[in-house]
């Protein structure tokens, strides 16, 4: 139920994005990352790849996955914490017309969420 209501928070974020489906990855790219707050220190993105093909962004940063971890919950629980936070982007990504996955972050690994963004069809 909690995934169900970030997912469509992530809907009416993605009308933003929708003009550039189904495959201005580029423009996708642009105007995603001007609107990351903070300059993008707070989640640090690297973009991975654009292309024609793809858009892979990896963000070695999160303040949920920080501060839950900094209030002592579990690693596996907030594995789980962060994939449902990740409904926010399938609902963005997927709203605005493109194809979308998502890597949450998993115990033992580096940095957040890699998003993988593909061309996908008209909203």
């Amino acid at each position: 139920m909690l995934g169900r209501a970030i997912y469509r928070r992530g809907l009416e974020l993605g009308r933003r994005f929708s003009g550039y489906a189904p495959s201005d990855l580029e423009g996708l790219k642009e105007t995603f990352l001007s609107g990351i707050p903070d300059g993008g220190e707070m989640f640090a993105p690297e973009v991975v790849r654009c292309d024609e093909t793809g858009l892979e962004i990896k963000f070695h940063r999160c303040p949920l996955k920080e501060a839950w971890l900094e209030a002592g919950l579990g690693q596996d629980q907030v594995a789980r914490l962060c994939a449902i936070a990740a409904q926010v982007d399938y609902g963005t990504f997927e709203g605005a017309g493109f194809a979308f996955s998502a890597e949450t972050w998993q115990p033992g690994k580096d940095g957040c969420c890699y998003l993988h963004i593909r061309p996908g069809r008209s909203p």
